[in-house]
């Protein structure tokens, strides 16, 4: 698998197909946030100031159960109305107020970045569809909205965090030192 991987590099969007990084059975079911379902996971647990500051962190595994799968733009639907608006949502209250929480927090975080001398690649992502008769449509999707930052930021944090632990001197999981 991690070769296969390691070939493709990425998944690849096609407008009438996908070609996945991974065996479907892995990527959408096995390795996947299926909404309901228990899976086992990472957990990257991390306390931070309301600046964003690392205040502690730690990486453990865990078993977690998805309660909702939301797309970027029901999230941003959240994020975007106005306060008594937001009551409404579909979601539910506990979901909007963690977006809503987590909302600063990522904007911190990814202040801090770019003041720390973070490059920011703004590239435009397009969604495109082949309709029933060939008809082409092509939609610009905004890369930049609220819902994507978090994921983004939440993601960097993530990746920043396990890079620090997987540059320890010994990585070996039983703490014997032996890697």
């Amino acid at each position: 698998v991690d070769r296969e991987a390691m070939a493709r590099a990425a998944t690849f969007y096609f407008p009438e197909t996908k070609l996945s990084m991974m065996p479907k059975s892995l990527s959408e079911v096995t390795a996947s946030l299926v909404e309901g379902e228990t899976r086992p996971t990472l957990s990257f647990l991390v306390r931070l100031s309301p600046q964003g500051e690392i205040l502690g962190h730690e990486i453990i595994e865990s078993l977690i159960r998805s309660r909702r799968r939301m797309t970027y733009e029901e999230a941003d639907s959240i994020l975007l109305a106005p306060g008594p608006a937001r009551s409404s949502f579909e979601a539910g209250a506990a979901i909007a107020g963690a977006l809503l929480r987590l909302r600063p927090l990522c904007e911190s975080l990814e202040s801090e970045r770019i003041a720390g001398g973070a490059v920011v690649i703004r590239a435009p992502e397009v969604e495109i569809q082949v309709g029933a008769r060939g008809c082409i449509a092509i939609r610009r999707i905004d890369e930049r909205g609220p819902a994507r930052r978090m994921v983004a930021e939440t993601m960097i944090l993530a990746n920043r965090l396990a890079a620090a632990f997987c540059s320890q001197p010994a990585i070996d999981g039983d703490g014997s030192g032996n890697a």
